[in-house]
């Protein structure tokens, strides 16, 4: 949450007895929505608060936060400070596979969703996803795909929770509709895009149906949505949502969907809150801080440039992603990602391209082949993202006593993440995160060379 510190009850009990509040025991970030860099961790140690559960869906911190893993894996598997993980996943990741329950989830091809492009596309669009092949997973008593909904929706109905169930959807006249499947919350969702803006769109014509493919969902929909629905939705999803004219995005030489709010050069709510452990008031306007650990330490004092003269840096791949890896094809093409030198300091090491290198950071190191390339600046060690993975099928798992199939070739390369280190200033230890918004640190590793 966006909680202050001044709102916790240890900054009270402080002031009730006379101390001074700062530091606090961890950092509080008040301007972000909760970050799970600082809540799983913080949670762990029962800071607020411990948790008695932790519900996760596509997420895999232990491979994607520098450093977690060597900061909070052990603690995770202890079930005295976290009793029940359950993760929600297509995959087992190098998170899921610490859970105690793994609940199957359809992948991207399987489910229904929406989304929109980012910034690069001026006109207002909005994406719609719908299964293009039967899920693979096992079906529930009722016939449903096993997925995060199907599990999230049978959950709040053995607890009775509000809002699902047969008559937990009203509309504008007051009827009362039905949310027990995925499909009674996403076709709703496609029906309300349908009618958004000045001009419903068209119904779809049966040869639109056809064509796509919307054929196979249209029983669905039918089943689901009001008769004036079926055919604009139908509309949708032929198209694969729904897209303002490109030439809306400009009114001649201004954007057309333009920013209206003004720029804020001051904010007056940041500059009223002080940082958690060193006290010191916010900027309320943009200002250059060195980077910093936790107490408000520069880095470079922490870990001097003359004993740690690199700095490590990820970048993403032109054909790997982190949920990519499990692909032949894509290792075909390139087996193990890339990292890359400047020349100059290949020379100052006494390096060449393809030599062995050991890459060591405060937090651990790792072997790779050290590619020289002028597009990496003087100083730096460039990673591309996506290889290193420990599961993800480079493990084999056994299912009931039965050995799963697994492909060593995704362990190819190495992870960035897996050179993250401790803040050595923090009192419940963490990984290295941003000061003020609590985020991931994986830009500017203090880091050092040696070839093999």
């Amino acid at each position: 949450s966006k909680t202050a510190y001044e709102a916790s009850e240890e900054y009270r009990d402080k002031i009730a007895g006379g101390q001074s509040p700062y530091p606090a025991k961890a950092p509080w970030y008040p301007f972000v929505a909760g970050q799970l860099t600082e809540l799983l961790t913080s949670a762990l140690e029962g800071y607020p608060y411990p948790l008695k559960a932790w519900i996760s869906n596509m997420s895999n911190p232990f491979y994607g936060i520098p450093g977690l893993r060597a900061v909070a894996e052990e603690k995770l598997k202890d079930p005295r400070r976290l009793p029940l993980f359950i993760a929600i996943d297509a995959f087992m990741n190098e998170t899921t596979a610490l859970a105690d329950y793994i609940v199957p989830d359809t992948h991207n091809f399987e489910s229904w969703g929406f989304t929109a492009p980012w910034g690069g596309v001026a006109s207002k669009a909005t994406t719609a996803r719908w299964p293009v092949v039967a899920p693979a997973t096992h079906r529930t008593a009722d016939g449903q795909p096993v997925s995060m909904e199907a599990f999230c929706i049978a959950v709040a109905k053995r607890l009775h929770l509000p809002g699902f169930g047969d008559r937990a959807i009203t509309d504008p006249q007051g009827n009362a509709f039905p949310l027990n499947r995925a499909e009674d919350f996403y076709l709703r969702v496609a029906a309300n895009i349908a009618f958004m803006g000045k001009t419903p769109v068209a119904p779809a014509n049966q040869e639109d149906i056809t064509l796509t493919g919307v054929s196979r969902i249209l029983p669905a929909i039918q089943h689901t949505l009001k008769a004036d629905e079926v055919g604009r939705v139908a509309f949708i999803y032929s198209r694969g949502g729904r897209f303002a004219p490109e030439d809306s995005g400009y009114t001649e030489q201004r954007l057309g969907n333009a920013w209206k709010k003004p720029l804020q050069i001051w904010n007056a709510d940041v500059a009223a809150h002080r940082h958690a452990i060193t006290g010191e008031r916010f900027s309320g306007c943009p200002v250059w801080y060195p980077a910093r650990l936790s107490d408000g330490r520069a880095i470079d004092d922490q870990f001097p440039i003359g004993q740690w003269p690199l700095k490590l840096i990820s970048f993403k791949s032109n054909t790997m992603s982190s949920s990519t890896a499990v692909i032949p094809r894509l290792h075909h093409v390139k087996p193990a990602n890339l990292v890359a030198l400047n020349p100059q300091d290949g020379e100052r090491y006494g390096l060449q391209h393809g030599d062995r290198v050991r890459i060591i950071t405060p937090g651990g190191q790792v072997v790779a082949q050290i590619s020289l390339l002028n597009g990496v600046m003087p100083g730096v060690i460039a990673i591309e993202h996506g290889y290193g993975h420990r599961e993800m099928g480079a493990t084999q798992h056994s299912l009931d006593g039965v050995p799963m199939p697994y492909d060593p070739q995704i362990r190819a390369g190495i992870n960035l993440n897996d050179l993250g280190f401790a803040d050595p200033t923090r009192t419940i230890t963490n990984t290295w995160l941003d000061w003020v918004s609590g985020a991931a640190v994986r830009q500017g590793l203090p880091a050092k060379i040696e070839r093999i």
